[in-house]
């Protein structure tokens, strides 16, 4: 490994690395809880396994590999386990009807922002080494795409087909299009 200092294109280069794998994987997943809400005004179950799954290896990787880097992230690590508070209610049938399940999710709601930061800092401390002006236009692309996402969802009728959605084994949203009540115009 040289010690030689990176020239001003080897930085640009592995930032733009950085910056398109970063976007790239936080676009698939904005996509898809944009789509989400715009066709069915509601988070599939997956997304929330996933967010439970993420912010679980994240707090067992963090205690078992602490980087001091990251101590910043660390004072809010309480909030990885959120999710698994929620999922424990739910196992122990704390509370009765919805009381216990509604104070979890409006708390997993109220955190969910410092939740992706702690995450962000974790899973992807890259990001915070960018330049702000690349931070910003990723953070503003995968907000364009979670918008495009809800977009092309509300309006999958113009997109897809029920059939499309039936096809991906999808449930079909009320709005979908079926060619096949179109009258035929022969």
């Amino acid at each position: 490994m040289s010690s030689d200092p990176e020239t001003p294109v080897e930085s640009a280069t592995a930032e733009g690395r950085t910056f398109v794998l970063l976007a790239a994987g936080a676009g698939f997943a904005a996509w898809e809880v944009g789509f989400d809400l715009g066709a069915f005004n509601t988070i599939d179950h997956r997304r929330f396994w996933a967010i439970w799954i993420l912010c679980t290896v994240a707090l067992v990787a963090g205690a078992l590999f602490p980087d001091p880097d990251l101590a910043k992230a660390w004072r809010f690590r309480w909030v990885l386990a959120i999710p698994s508070l929620w999922l424990l209610s739910d196992v122990a049938q704390v509370g009765t009807g919805q009381t216990a399940t509604s104070i979890l999710v409006v708390l997993s709601v109220m955190t969910f922002p410092l939740a992706l930061y702690v995450i962000a800092e974790l899973l992807a401390g890259d990001f915070f080494r960018l330049q702000r002006r690349s931070q910003m236009a990723l953070v503003g692309l995968v907000a364009l795409i979670a918008a495009t996402g809800w977009y092309v969802g509300n309006g999958n009728d113009r997109f897809l087909t029920c059939e499309d959605f039936e096809r991906a084994g999808d449930f079909q949203p009320d709005n979908c299009w079926d060619p096949t009540l179109e009258p035929d115009e022969s």
